[in-house]
């Protein structure tokens, strides 16, 4: 039996001759990883030349995905959806709103969370929110943390009915 190797990021992917699970066949499989493939090195390609219009300090590296971000100090990453979060702690709405008066509250933060989506673009197609809520659904900090305030406020309801 033929079969093709597809090379993407770190690993190949083997799709056997004839077709594919999809019903495609092996060129239009082959095509259709290609095309994927260069519309990420498209994108990639227009961040890098941004960061280079910009200063160079958003840096578009291969170690994390090409996922935008800022070398810190310390040599640590700081990507630039964590910076886009930042900056959505400290803006106000109303302000904005006053600037464009004829956008509401929904297509301001729809902006924003545009925004932060834009800035975690990478390599891999990784999502980041994904990648974020697993890793919280296991640390016991955040778990006991998320029961204890759950319980102080079963206490406080409790109270308040009693009162």
């Amino acid at each position: 039996m033929a079969e093709l190797a597809i090379a993407t990021q770190n690993f190949a992917k083997i799709i056997p001759g004839g077709s594919d699970r999809a019903g495609n066949s092996t060129l239009e499989a082959l095509d259709q990883t290609t095309d994927e493939l260069s519309r990420r090195l498209h994108v990639l390609r227009a961040l890098e030349g941004i960061s280079k219009l910009t200063g160079n300090h958003v840096q578009i590296v291969p170690d994390f995905s090409f996922m935008p971000a800022l070398i810190g100090s310390d040599n640590r990453p700081i990507f630039l959806y964590q910076i886009v979060e930042a900056i959505d702690e400290y803006i106000n709405i109303n302000g904005i709103r006053g600037d464009f008066p004829t956008l509401n509250h929904s297509q301001i933060v729809g902006s924003i969370s545009f925004l932060r989506r834009v800035s975690q673009l990478n390599s891999k197609n990784l999502d980041i929110d994904d990648l974020e809520d697993e890793l919280l659904n296991n640390d016991p900090e955040f778990l006991a943390a998320l029961t204890q305030a759950y319980n102080d406020k079963e206490t406080v309801r409790v109270l308040s009915q009693s009162e």
